[in-house]
């Protein structure tokens, strides 16, 4: 038996009469797929052992974290959609079709991968060279008072966050 923890669940809707589905993300990175009409197994992807990660065995980051049935048609013989994120923030989108009449898994296709971006992989960017700021909201100038109360000397006035120091 599978002794791997349930991470996440996931019912998708019933769509072109195939009966609804509740899909199960495991702590190994299977699917389990049920249909919901009389809970019996639809079948089920192992993630891991298809896309050869590891040992096929469940490997740093494969536990399911997400899971996301949609009726949306992958490709032609694929009317369903199935994403999955695991512990390691790799999407990707299944696409799946279910036989109508014995409720299980006919066809699945990794439609996309889309891997991971690691904090080195990323390009560091500054905000201020690809938008460019609206120029500040003019400054009014404060009346100054005369006498007790004034400000002092030595105190700077305050300027809003916005806007840039002047030099």
């Amino acid at each position: 038996g599978d002794t791997s923890a349930v991470m996440c669940l996931d019912c998708g809707q019933e769509t072109g009469g195939i009966s609804k589905l509740l899909t199960v993300g495991m702590q190994d990175g299977t699917v389990h797929l049920y249909t919901i009409s009389n809970l019996r197994p639809a079948g089920s992807i192992h993630i891991p052992q298809l896309l050869k990660e590891g040992d096929g065995n469940a490997s740093r980051g494969a536990e399911l974290r997400h899971l996301r049935l949609f009726s949306v048609r992958a490709e032609a013989g694929l009317p369903l959609t199935l994403m999955t994120v695991d512990a390691a923030s790799r999407l990707r989108l299944w696409g799946i079709d279910i036989h109508e009449q014995s409720g299980k898994l006919n066809s699945l296709k990794l439609i996309a991968d889309g891997g991971q971006l690691r904090e080195s992989d990323s390009v560091q960017v500054q905000t201020k060279d690809l938008v460019p700021k609206a120029a500040p909201p003019p400054v009014k100038e404060a009346k100054k008072e005369e006498g007790a109360g004034g400000k002092d000397e030595g105190q700077a006035e305050a300027k809003p966050l916005s806007s840039p120091p002047v030099p």
